[in-house]
């Protein structure tokens, strides 16, 4: 028999005496990956987190979430926008990133709508509660970024707000909101 058949046959006997432990290996692997996919899209919940729309609320959630920070005084972030607003578009890549960078240091809420999905009932209510996001009258400038203190049941101050799309001042509020406490 020639050198490379030999070899060839001392491979195959490794292989059939190692089969059993390699596809058990790989099977584990395989599960591995599985999970590890599982969990990203469990955490994320299959949603794009940097753009805005991946971080949104559902209306009705946010309200009954901003209602509860209200009711337990607990501090937090309110980030606004629209989705045909140019200066959002211009600052959701850099805004969300840094929102994202936010969360993982802070333990309060963070809460992102998008205006143009408040019904009328909806809106009112926020401005009612936080009539410092709005300009002329009931005007919510987008992309609003905001932290918010409730002070009773139906008041609050802001302790920090960006009304702009200038990187500086989003950038800075989301900053100082890694300082707010919730209280539980």
């Amino acid at each position: 028999m020639s050198r490379i058949n030999l070899e060839y046959l001392k491979l195959k006997n490794l292989y059939e005496k190692y089969k059993r432990f390699l596809w058990t290996g790989t099977t584990v692997w395989i599960g591995i990956f599985f999970i590890a996919f599982g969990i990203f899209f469990m955490t994320t919940g299959g949603r794009d987190t940097t753009t805005f729309a991946g971080n949104e609320m559902k209306p009705a959630e946010g309200m009954k979430l901003i209602r509860s920070d209200f009711t337990s005084q607990s501090e937090f972030t309110l980030i606004l926008y629209r989705t045909n607003c140019p200066a959002c578009h211009k600052a959701e890549k850099n805004l969300i990133a840094n929102l994202n960078k936010s969360k993982t240091k802070a333990k309060h809420d963070y809460i992102v709508l998008d205006v143009e999905k408040l019904n009328s009932d909806q809106k009112n209510e926020l401005i009612r509660l936080i009539p410092d996001i709005t300009v002329r009258r009931n005007h919510i400038p987008t992309p609003l970024v905001a932290n918010v203190k409730p002070t009773s049941y139906n008041k609050s101050v802001l302790l920090d707000v960006s009304k702009t799309d200038n990187e500086q001042n989003y950038v800075r509020v989301l900053k100082n909101s890694t300082k707010l406490e919730a209280k539980l």
